[in-house]
């Protein structure tokens, strides 16, 4: 059946929900390739408004770290990670960036025919916000993204204290969308208590925004070189001397967390979102979309596996919607949620034990090997037993919890939705 994988975002028609998210990958100079490989729109890169360099010129590009026992990121389990810094000697970061600086990238990013959201990050000083916005919108912007979460510049973004101070955030957005006529959407980050997720999403709503991303990156330290003691990753200061820090940290190890504030954002306000945190592939992207997601904006996959993985997000997606008779994206957007009530679950608990499923085993993929027995007897009811060689589940004890399935090498353990238990996604 054919299929329409088209979105409008803040009314502005993208092809597909895949958009580049702030990040290396939606350079000006990659722009062109990147509309050329077929992505549906990008979001510029923070630090290439915030640096005082030409629009293509010598940035302090991340240097990425993953975690140790991570060979390589497509080879199970893929819950891998980035960690970056953009720390580089000499460096100048404007502080304020001068508002003709984001109008030039503004322009040369238009030029590569995408729409473009214009990723803008500030001080305490709300009169800079707006005008940087100002120069945005002079430059074309297709969206205003501002970024009160952003966790890497001292003095910026979230440093500020914007995602504690409900007040001095509603004042930004009000006062940006007084003085400008493009659409304004305001980036979150999911490094919060569920309650302040929503609250955050309120206050921005109140203030007149039109949409919300979330989330942004995450400050983190992947690891420590314990042979050396040395941080994973590591720079030299200036004064000679090998330094590391809490940088950030990007990629599917904080999807989870980027699934859950999808969700309560969802749950809270009547707002477009747009969902970002570790997708990988056509799946993590309609995990994403189910909860409440309109579009999905992708960072470090686009720089791990390159700006042509877009073509098998899109196929992906097609193939999907064709087989479960989508015809269009609108139609399974915040279904899980709807159906589920993900976002609300702190509000109604009950017993996640009851749950229309049975864990079950492949009697002839089981070896008796007995791996499932210590987390069943440590965390669970002592409910598996290994009979004849193979292992035998006692349902009246079994508590769902799923460690069988985790630590079966054979991968002869799954879990199976009883028939006729699920409701169907509205």
């Amino acid at each position: 059946m054919a299929v329409d994988m088209s979105v409008e975002f803040c009314g502005v028609k993208f092809k597909h929900p895949f958009l580049l998210s702030s990040s290396p990958a939606a350079r000006v100079e990659a722009l062109p390739k990147a509309a050329k490989a077929g992505w549906a729109g990008a979001v510029t890169w923070t630090a290439e408004i915030m640096c005082d360099v030409e629009p293509g010129g010598d940035y302090a590009l991340p240097q990425y770290r993953v975690p140790h026992g991570v060979s390589y990121i497509d080879k199970a389990p893929a819950f891998w990670s980035f960690q970056s810094t953009h720390v580089k000697q000499g460096l100048k970061v404007q502080d304020p960036c001068p508002a003709d600086r984001v109008e030039l990238v503004t322009r040369k990013s238009k030029e590569s025919g995408l729409p473009v959201a214009v990723n803008i990050v500030g001080t305490k000083d709300i009169d800079y916000w707006v005008k940087a916005c100002q120069a945005a919108e002079r430059g074309g912007a297709d969206i205003l993204e501002v970024n009160p979460s952003y966790a890497i510049l001292p003095g910026a973004g979230m440093h500020l204290g914007f995602h504690r101070d409900l007040g001095m955030t509603k004042n930004l957005i009000s006062s940006i969308k007084e003085k400008t006529h493009t659409p304004l959407m305001v980036k979150l980050n999911a490094l919060l208590i569920p309650q302040e997720v929503r609250d955050w999403a309120k206050a921005c709503e109140e203030a007149g925004a039109d949409a919300i991303a979330i989330t942004n990156s995450m400050p983190g330290v992947v690891g420590v070189d314990v042979e050396t003691g040395a941080p994973i990753s590591t720079f030299v200061d200036n004064s000679g001397r090998t330094r590391g820090m809490v940088e950030i940290v990007t990629g599917p190890g904080i999807r989870p967390l980027g699934l859950a504030s999808v969700a309560l954002v969802n749950s809270t306000v009547n707002l477009p979102i747009s969902a970002i945190g570790g997708v990988v592939d056509w799946h993590s992207a309609v995990e994403y979309m189910m909860l409440g997601a309109s579009t999905v904006q992708v960072g470090s996959a686009a720089i791990a596996y390159g700006l042509r993985m877009v073509k098998n997000l899109t196929q992906g997606l097609e193939q999907f919607m064709a087989r479960k008779g989508y015809g269009s994206v609108k139609e399974f957007v915040g279904a899980t949620n709807r159906t589920y009530g993900v976002g609300q679950v702190y509000s109604n608990p009950g017993d996640s034990r009851l749950q229309p499923r049975v864990m079950t085993v492949d009697w002839e993929k089981c070896n008796g090997c007995g791996r499932c027995m210590p987390p069943c007897e440590i965390s669970g009811r002592q409910a598996i037993k290994v009979v004849d060689n193979v292992a035998v589940i006692n349902q009246d004890l079994c508590q769902k919890c799923n460690l069988c399935m985790l630590v079966c090498p054979e991968g002869a353990v799954k879990s199976l939705w009883q028939p006729g238990a699920l409701p169907i996604l509205s």
